[in-house]
């Protein structure tokens, strides 16, 4: 995942560099995909984090407001 997302490297660079076939490659990708995605239906981690920063933008709004109509 590193490698194919961080490094931007495609499936063949990575199957010569690990010593494996591009299909390889590509299965283990959608194999961690799957338990990524299970792991986020079941902790909510990116939902959290959403909701975390929808509510800092909106702590952030008042703020500026309160300080824009207070400053003198």
């Amino acid at each position: 995942m590193q490698q194919y997302f961080c490094e931007d490297l495609s499936l063949g660079e990575i199957a010569e560099t690990e010593g494996t076939s591009r299909q390889a490659v590509y299965d283990m990708l959608k194999r961690v995909e799957a338990t990524l995605e299970k792991y986020e239906e079941q902790l909510h981690l990116l939902k959290r984090a959403e909701e975390q920063q929808f509510k800092i933008r909106a702590a952030i709004k008042l703020l500026e407001n309160y300080y824009g109509r207070h400053q003198s």
